[in-house]
């Protein structure tokens, strides 16, 4: 099998997985997430160059721990932590950034998206260090990875995604939303 169709099913199997994840019913605590979030304003968060995350093998969907592979591995220890909501229009992802200097960057890598992303700080994140494990808590439970806007609607769209990569379809038309039809 050749290089770009391994690449090719695997970044499928990957989509596949992902969009299982969002599939879930409506989340104990969601909406009222959803909702304190919706009334905070976001701030736009430069993410690192290509050239700089695949410098420092930051995975995608990794945010969490590429930070604080991020922070471990800065000589000066001048890097710091600051997690919180990235906004992705149909939910807010948990999502943690550095903040080095006074200007807050993302290290994670996202190939579908520019080099911005909007962002809200959540000072009830906790990150709790114990030895070699590092959970991110909020008011005291583990941290949720999102809330969805319409989480009904979001499970809906996810499937019919889900289902248009299954037949086979190339990732980019599976994900095209253009098509999709809302349920009556």
């Amino acid at each position: 099998m050749g290089q770009a169709r391994q690449k090719e099913r695997l970044l499928r199997q990957a989509a596949i997985e992902e969009m299982g994840k969002w599939m879930v019913p409506a989340q104990e605590g969601e909406a009222e997430l959803s909702a304190y979030l919706q009334g905070r304003k976001p701030i736009r968060i430069q993410r690192a160059s290509d050239e700089d995350i695949k410098y420092m093998r930051m995975l995608p969907q990794q945010c969490h721990q590429n930070c604080i592979t991020y922070k471990r591995l800065d000589p000066e220890k001048k890097s710091e932590i600051v997690s919180g909501w990235w906004c992705r229009g149909i939910a807010f992802v948990s999502h943690s950034v550095i903040r080095r200097d006074g200007v807050m960057f993302c290290i994670t890598p996202y190939p579908y998206e520019d080099n911005w992303l909007d962002f809200i700080i959540d000072e009830d994140i906790k990150m709790i260090e114990g030895g070699e494990v590092v959970e991110f808590i909020r008011n005291g439970v583990d941290l949720p990875r999102f809330a969805r806007l319409n989480p009904a609607e979001t499970a809906a769209e996810s499937a019919w995604v889900r289902s248009r990569l299954m037949s086979g379809m190339r990732i980019e038309k599976a994900m095209d939303m253009r098509e999709y039809r809302h349920p009556v």
